[in-house]
């Protein structure tokens, strides 16, 4: 029924490189895995493919949510059509260079993350496969973006070596990273991507707080700034 592709990000400064890093683990390690119990968690609004009339008749847009490519993955899951991932299928994309541009976009994520979740929780209940993967996602993504604010209270120093710990795996992955995408700076993710550790954590729990808790329908869509970085 789909293909979900690569993306790659156009390389700009240390935001465009921790994004290169997430979608390096996302596609190589997490999209691989995923295809091969065949449940794509979501297919990349920047590369994916659809047959055409299926998805007139079973997909369509919808506007309650502001994630329409996550929208579109729990439907055809919902359907039970086969989604493949093809790594050679290539798309490159410009990821926010400013910090606030990347809050923005992350708020929309995470944001329509908890809408879809919402709005299709049933499809976790479709399959083991599939209730086990959404689990995986959202509860250790509440549980560790809440621990790493909570546990420096509790016990800085156990924080401190925790964060070591993180670091030197995060450096592992970063120069597998490199050598995988061919982009060598990726063997220093791991400096900038502590920082955005924080940033990420505090947003993924703003969004469940606003969506889960107080059920707000209506998120902003934010339009990146773009800055016109040319793929060489």
């Amino acid at each position: 029924m789909a293909v979900a592709g690569h993306v790659k990000s156009l390389d700009y400064n240390w935001l465009t490189l921790c994004r290169a890093f997430d979608y390096a683990i996302g596609q190589h390690i997490n999209k691989l895995a995923q295809s091969y119990v065949n449940y794509i968690f979501i297919m990349p609004g920047a590369a994916s493919a659809f047959r055409a009339d299926l998805f007139r008749e079973y997909v369509g847009f919808d506007h309650d949510t502001i994630t329409e490519d996550l929208d579109f993955t729990y439907k055809l899951h919902e359907e039970n059509f086969k989604i493949i991932y093809n790594d050679k299928a290539v798309s490159y994309t410009e990821d926010p260079t400013t910090l606030s541009s990347y809050v923005n976009q992350i708020r929309r994520w995470f944001g329509g993350g908890w809408q879809n979740l919402m709005k299709h929780f049933d499809v976790a209940f479709t399959s083991p496969v599939r209730a086990f993967e959404l689990s995986l996602i959202y509860t250790e993504g509440f549980i560790f973006s809440f621990l790493i604010f909570i546990l420096p209270i509790i016990n800085f120093t156990f924080t401190l070596w925790l964060l070591l710990i993180y670091f030197g795996v995060t450096s592992m992955f970063g120069m597998w990273a490199a050598w995988k995408e061919k982009r060598p700076m990726l063997a220093l993710v791991a400096f900038p991507y502590v920082v955005l550790l924080y940033v990420n954590a505090y947003i993924y729990l703003e969004q469940f707080v606003k969506v889960v808790v107080f059920s707000h329908k209506n998120l902003t869509w934010f339009k990146p700034d773009r800055v016109g970085i040319n793929s060489q």
